[in-house]
């Protein structure tokens, strides 16, 4: 069971990263922001960028989750590896 830490956003993502095994459904800020700063297939674009920042400001304390969560479902969009939202 995983801890409320580590799935703090009220439904997940479903994105399909080629280069981590395909499709995963994403839980978490924490989560967003492994893979953003490690997996993601581009390392520019507004969204990015934006989801990045708002992630970090998150775990801080300093912006909502959901928040989060909807700067990474832009930024999904616009890797074009959004599959669904939960």
């Amino acid at each position: 069971m995983q801890s409320r830490l580590l799935m703090d956003w009220p439904a997940g993502v479903a994105i399909n990263l080629d280069t981590i095994g395909g499709p995963l459904i994403v839980e978490s800020t924490h989560e967003a922001a492994i893979l953003l700063t490690e997996h993601w297939p581009v390392e520019q674009g507004r969204a990015f960028l934006h989801a990045l920042d708002l992630c970090a400001e998150a775990l801080e304390n300093e912006a909502p989750g959901n928040e989060a969560r909807l700067a990474f479902v832009a930024a999904a969009e616009e890797a074009h590896i959004l599959i669904w939202l939960h």
